[in-house]
């Protein structure tokens, strides 16, 4: 049996399920982190209960070419979305991912890059997924 879904459907769908895992989200900036003494490139984006889930990088090697804030989200973050959507639809994702971190930081990000299709293979101990990166201001695949 196929379901079909609208685009806000899905949007509002993704965004409940964020603000069920994460909650509110908190930002540490690179200048907070650096009157504390670090010297950082990024932003550290936390969630309801402190655990860091994503960066915004602003500057540095790890920040995708052409993007000028690019969104990273942690492999344990979006593996346990993963578990509630099993099937992205990367773009749309992609979009409510920004959305939703810039309705708490307000920073506004135009880059984005998450894991998915985790794999777990326990006797050898690999560990496999696929890595999707976006531009959203392009509106295309970063290679």
């Amino acid at each position: 049996m196929k379901f079909l879904i609208t685009k806000e459907q899905y949007r509002i769908l993704v965004l409940k399920l964020l603000e069920t895992l994460f909650g509110k989200l908190k930002i540490i900036t690179s200048k907070e982190k650096r009157k504390l003494g670090l010297n950082t490139d990024f932003h550290d984006i936390l969630d309801k209960d402190d655990e860091e889930i994503a960066s915004i990088w602003i500057k540095g090697d790890a920040k995708n070419k052409g993007c000028k804030r690019d969104l990273t989200f942690d492999d344990f973050a979006t593996e346990k979305m993963e578990t509630f959507i099993p099937y992205y639809k990367h773009k749309i994702f992609s979009e409510v991912l920004i959305e939703y971190v810039y309705k708490h930081t307000g920073v506004e990000c135009d880059c984005i890059q998450y894991d998915y299709d985790f794999t777990n293979n326990y006797e050898e101990h690999e560990f496999t997924a696929k890595t999707k990166k976006y531009n959203l201001k392009k509106k295309k695949k970063i290679k």
